[in-house]
């Protein structure tokens, strides 16, 4: 959960204050008055996480490079755990296309 100048995990929610254990570890009680008077953001209650990772490759031969884009395109595509374009494309309908979402993508850069 994300509130104010807090982000973490929420351990308690009692009648008065929320307990939340912040990032570093750092266990923090917040007033829940303080967590209502702004907006919180909760991260469990998403449809997908969003990942974007670079990796870097040192070869010899760049000729490779697009047969290597294909095979990690290909692992992509066939990961269970990876929206693919058709549930891409629900979400989107679902949310009115008010969502910036998209289909694994596997590219060079350099």
């Amino acid at each position: 959960v994300e509130g104010g100048r807090f982000r973490g995990i929420v351990e308690d929610i009692g009648l008065m204050s929320t307990q939340i254990n912040q990032l570093d570890g750092v266990p923090v009680t917040v007033p829940n008055a303080t967590l209502l008077d702004g907006s919180v953001s909760n991260f469990t209650d998403r449809d997908f996480r969003c990942i974007e990772d670079r990796i870097p490759v040192v070869c010899d031969d760049f000729r490779i490079l697009p047969t290597l884009v294909d095979g990690v395109q290909g692992i992509l595509e066939a990961h269970n755990g990876i929206l693919q374009k058709t549930e891409v494309n629900a979400l989107k309908t679902k949310r009115r296309s008010m969502l910036k979402v998209y289909a694994p993508l596997c590219v060079f850069d350099g």
